[in-house]
């Protein structure tokens, strides 16, 4: 569960101390998938973490849960529980998950990354980062329109930290405009003790950061809304 302060013990409560403290979204993820010293675990350990933290969430929460899963079976447990985004770092490499994204008609965070969460750093190698991660999302992002899932419920995250180097991170946040032009809203998931978090200012001055204004309010009876190219969503991993 993503936040800005460390997890209590019961995420139930800091779900909602988060909610009461302003925060748009709650996402909700059974397996690591933060950038460094993840490791893959069983669905069936999966699914005993996020289910009963979904159930109570989906019966009191009022804002937007984001369930944080690379597996249909487990995003079908969150969408169940009132999950409205289902957030997929492989961007729907499970062959059930766009077909249960579009008959939810939830939104879908659409992810760049190489390899797995455990050697994802492995194949950090780029002729040209940017260009060739907004071509891979430009790719994904039409392949989930042809099976079915409307255009507007689709969401793009360039991975920050998984499969790039710092200098990979700084190249992408200076080139969010290019990535916003796709036309879809964007989703940055940031970890403060993150190497992007120190590369932006070992490297301040050659790159140029932006800020663009997030899309209305989504709301738990209706997703997505309409949005702006520019718009911008942005997660901390503190907590994760």
């Amino acid at each position: 569960m993503a936040g800005a302060t460390s997890i209590p013990a019961a995420p139930f409560e800091h779900a909602i101390a988060m909610a009461e403290a302003g925060a748009a979204i709650i996402d909700v993820g059974g397996e690591s998938t933060k950038p460094i010293g993840a490791r893959e675990v069983p669905v069936a350990v999966e699914i005993q973490r996020v289910r009963p933290v979904l159930e109570r969430l989906g019966r009191e929460l009022r804002i937007p849960i984001s369930i944080d899963t690379r597996r249909a079976e487990v995003a079908r447990i969150a969408l169940d529980n009132g999950a409205t985004i289902v957030n997929d770092i492989s961007a729907m490499s499970d062959p059930a998950m766009a077909a249960l994204v579009r008959s939810a008609t939830c939104a879908v965070v659409l992810m760049h990354m190489r390899g797995g969460p455990q050697d994802h750093i492995k194949f950090a190698r780029y002729r040209n980062v940017v260009a060739e991660v907004r071509a891979w999302l430009a790719s994904r992002a039409r392949a989930a329109i042809a099976s079915g899932i409307e255009r507007s419920r689709i969401i793009i995250d360039p991975g920050i930290g998984f499969a790039k180097t710092a200098r990979h991170n700084v190249a992408l946040i200076a080139a969010l405009p290019r990535l916003c032009a796709l036309g879809y809203p964007y989703w940055w998931a940031h970890r403060a003790s993150h190497s992007c978090a120190r590369s932006c200012t070992r490297f301040r001055g050659r790159a140029t950061m932006r800020s663009f204004s997030a899309p209305r309010r989504w709301t738990r009876s209706r997703l997505p809304m309409e949005h702006r190219s520019s718009a911008c969503m942005i997660r901390d991993r503190r907590a994760r």
